[in-house]
Order: structure tokens, then sequence, then C-alpha cells
């Protein structure tokens, strides 16, 4: 099976159950399905590559205590309004995403650099109390972000406009 969808089917409750290894799994998307608590573990072993992870719209723990759980590489991450107060340090690791979207958590404070990833096409960080660093860790803010082509950034807490929004 390469594509599981099931999103939007909100009687289904409870822990988010564990997988059984899939290596063909390319697509799996919950979104808005009522599931919470931990991602289990074996979430890293679905497909290789699994290309598109959607778990927005749920209550999923997602943090500090997921430091070292390790997940597949993606190119598309959606963990849209899933009641996020910490960037997920998994995606330090994920080096071919395209597609990221965090809109709609709980996020505040400084956007961490490590999030800012040369690959991505598109970024969603819109409604989120966050601000954008003064300094990236790149010498070229141009050369860094070659395939950016959205950045959503709308009812947010920036402070002043990105400065290298303005070479864009």
């Amino acid at each position: 099976m390469q594509r599981i969808d099931i999103s939007r089917n909100s009687r289904l409750m409870g822990q988010l159950p564990e997988f059984p290894i899939n290596n063909t799994l390319e697509v799996l998307s919950l979104t808005s399905a009522s599931f919470s608590g931990s991602i289990p573990a074996s979430i890293a072993y679905l497909g290789n590559p699994q290309r598109f992870l959607d778990l927005s719209n749920m209550s999923l723990l997602i943090g500090s205590h997921n430091k070292s759980r390790t997940f597949p590489q993606l190119e598309t991450l959606q963990l849209s309004s899933c009641n996020l107060i910490e960037f997920p340090e998994f995606i330090k690791s994920q080096n071919k995403l395209t597609s990221l979207d965090l809109s709609n958590n709980r996020f505040h404070d400084l956007v961490p650099n490590w999030l800012w990833k040369s690959t991505l096409g598109v970024l969603d960080l819109s409604s989120n109390a966050i601000d954008i660093p003064n300094q990236f860790p790149f010498d070229d803010v141009n050369s860094s972000f070659p395939m950016l082509s959205s950045l959503r950034l709308r009812y947010c807490n920036i402070s002043t406009f990105p400065a290298f929004l303005k070479s864009q």
C-alpha cells in the first residue's frame, strides 16, 4: 500500500495506534481525526521514502520528550493546529522537506535558525506568536532559500519586517 488517508474521521479517538512496518507507504494523512497523545515509535518505519505526513488538527504530544524519536525523511510535513508549544526538534534532521506547515499552534518567541531549510518551497508559520531572527546562520540569505516560493506569516507577532525578505 502506498497511501493511507483516513483524515476527517472525528470519531477515530484515543491514542494514535502503532503502525505495522510498511516499506512502500508514501502518504499518511490523519488530519482532523481525534487521536491524541504521543506519536508512536513505529512512525519511523512507515515507508522508505515516506513523502507526506499530515497530522494536523490533532492534540499530539510532539516536543522535548520526542527529541530522540526517529522520523522518516519527509518531503511534506503538516502539523497545523496541533497545539504545539515547542518547535518539533525532529525537524532538525529533515533534509528533504519541501513543504512545512506549522500554522495555528501555540509557538512563542523566535523561530529557531534550524527551522529554515534550504530545501523548503513552502513554509507556513501563520497564527503563532513568533518573531523572525535578525540574523541567520548563513553567509548569503538569498542563496540559502533558493526554493522558497511561499512564506506565510499571517497573524504572527512579527515586530519588524524580516530583513531577508527585502532582498527576495
